[in-house]
């Protein structure tokens, strides 16, 4: 298998798309790609690099924020690492799984075929998720905990609460029967 540094900058970009994109989607990539290289051909950066690298950049952000292959030697490492310190696999999902709730499951099929661990946890983009359908799809997806409303960096809760917090979809039933007119 090429690891990313092997890759053309079409190859590799081609490899960072999600996988929900369909053949169509990466076609329409592929003939994108092909323009722009065409477009600035023996145009160069400061740096010296063709000006194809630009628009590639632009095009990985649009793609999403997947920047590395999970199967490339440096995150299979990092994975190793974490389970030999005893630490757990847990998927922080892509931007994409913010717009298609169904992507949360084949991330975490890719990530468990990675890893060769079973991965029962999320966290999802707090500013790109979609509060009650992120919830719907991490648990149409197998996961068992969403860890998305906790800090990255620091021991609390947020929205102040030191207790569960129902999903924003979620109401009591005795609230949703008196709403009805």
């Amino acid at each position: 298998m090429k690891t990313t540094s092997d890759l053309t900058g079409l190859e590799n970009l081609l490899a960072a798309l999600p996988e929900t994109y369909t053949l169509a989607d990466r076609d329409l990539v592929q003939r994108a790609y092909r323009a722009a290289e065409e477009a600035h051909r023996g145009q160069t950066r400061v740096s010296g690099e063709p000006y194809v690298t630009h628009c590639v950049s632009v095009a990985r952000i649009l793609a999403g924020d997947v920047t590395y292959r999970i199967e490339d030697r440096a995150p299979q490492e990092a994975i190793r690492l974490a389970l030999a310190a005893g630490g757990e696999i847990g998927l922080h999902g892509s931007f994409e799984t913010g717009a298609h709730r169904e992507a949360f499951a084949s991330e975490r099929a890719r990530l468990q075929r990675a890893s060769g661990q079973s991965v029962s946890g999320v966290r999802q983009h707090f500013l790109r998720m979609r509060p009650g359908s992120a919830q719907e799809g991490m648990a149409a997806a197998g996961f068992r905990y969403d860890a998305t409303w906790g800090f990255a960096d620091t021991n609390g809760f947020r929205l102040g609460l030191a207790v569960p917090a129902p999903a924003w979809n979620a109401a009591p039933p005795s609230i949703a029967a008196t709403s009805r007119p």
